[in-house]
């Protein structure tokens, strides 16, 4: 069994693209350039210089969303699964595949189902019926339970603007980050919780992946689309059959030029994400394979710091900010043209030699095979 492959066929937006190399085709690609820091075209960013202190985490004093769990529990070398190193990781300086996603925890998340009256489903049960809605306990956002399908994008827009559902008519087209944050990376095919989305379709030849709100201003004839058989995020032409499921409630993602702010430790340069309470690594690293970007954040000693590692694929997701191209992010510095790595693994299916990447040309989240050169910059923080 092979990825599933698409061939892009927007032309005139493509043309717009510098010479890129692409890394995998699977919905969308990773892309990359020259990973030298540079502005990136980037616009500006709060940069307010700050000295680190021992201080609470920034997060037990100021509101912060939490990042979604990724849900991986295994891990992986660079072909198949393995038993999970034990901390500390080597220290002779070989890749052990020490300090991947599944030896670090995730936030805490439970999904709860209600039936069309509102009552609680403990636990959910059985297949997915009319007007059945399930509560997110991390974001508080409320789900459809069905779907909507062979819907072209502004159709699936509708499609939910319309929508009495549950008992409540003020649904919505998921936002990206929104629709990215219930896949679940520990399975695939599809790659959401079952139990909560139950017979959540599959992509398939006539039928696109899930449509988000979030439409893509450098190619307006394009929107962002989650694919549920491996959790990959890419534009989709707006024309295309797809499927739309509907939430409602307070979109907890913020994307603003002012959540960054750089701190400097030890003469080092590091960036705390006001949002989540990250701190992240500024000084972009070479290129490397997936198994080196792992070993040299557990060895990172940086700004007066070494719990740093390399983040998993939502937190990395994280970063991307849709009202921005090349890079598609307003961190500050952030390279335009190239695929990072995350601590994530492309589970089962003989895919563990690929990895999850964040491509911040333009936001596409896809898989990689590991041997492959990308960008990394190491995170510390989190549950």
């Amino acid at each position: 069994m092979t990825l599933k492959a698409r061939t892009i066929t927007r032309v005139v937006c493509l043309a717009k693209l510098n010479t890129l190399l692409t890394i995998l085709i699977c919905g969308c690609s990773l892309m990359k350039t020259d990973l030298s820091i540079g502005d990136g075209g980037s616009t500006d960013t709060n940069t307010d210089t700050d000295t680190d202190s021992d201080t609470a985490p920034y997060c037990d004093v100021h509101d912060c969303w939490q990042t979604e769990p990724t849900n991986q529990t295994l891990c992986y070398d660079e072909t198949a699964e393995i038993t999970c190193t034990s901390f500390p990781c080597n220290a002779d300086g070989s890749p052990d595949f020490c300090g991947q996603d599944a030896q670090y925890p995730d936030n805490t998340r439970t999904f709860s189902c209600y039936d069309g009256e509102g009552a609680p489903q403990v636990p959910c049960d059985g297949a997915a019926d009319e007007d059945e809605t399930v509560v997110d306990s991390l974001t508080g956002l409320e789900w459809q339970r069905t779907w909507g399908t062979n819907l072209n994008w502004q159709e699936a827009i509708d499609y939910c603007e319309d929508l009495d559902y549950g008992d409540h008519d003020d649904w919505r087209l998921p936002s990206f980050h929104e629709l990215s944050g219930i896949v679940d990376f520990g399975q695939h095919s599809p790659a959401i919780d079952t139990v909560a989305f139950p017979g959540t379709p599959e992509s398939t030849a006539t039928i696109d992946d899930f449509f988000s709100s979030t439409y893509n201003d450098y190619c307006p004839d394009e929107a962002w689309a989650i694919n549920f058989n491996y959790g990959w995020a890419c534009k989709e032409d707006n024309a295309l059959k797809a499927t739309a499921r509907c939430v409602r409630g307070q979109n907890h993602h913020v994307n603003s030029t002012a959540r960054f702010k750089t701190i400097i430790n030890a003469s080092q340069e590091m960036v705390l994400d006001q949002a989540t309470g990250l701190e992240w690594q500024k000084e972009l690293q070479a290129i490397r394979a997936w198994a080196s970007a792992i070993h040299r954040c557990e060895g990172l000693d940086y700004g007066g710091h070494d719990d740093w590692r390399l983040p998993n694929v939502n937190e990395l997701r994280g970063l991307l900010d849709m009202d921005f191209t090349e890079p598609a992010s307003s961190f500050p510095e952030m390279e335009g043209g190239g695929g990072f790595w995350t601590s994530t693994s492309l589970p089962g299916l003989s895919f563990e030699s690929n990895a999850y990447g964040v491509d911040f040309s333009y936001g596409c989240v896809n898989a990689a095979p590991k041997s492959t050169l990308l960008g990394w910059r190491c995170v510390r923080g989190g549950p």
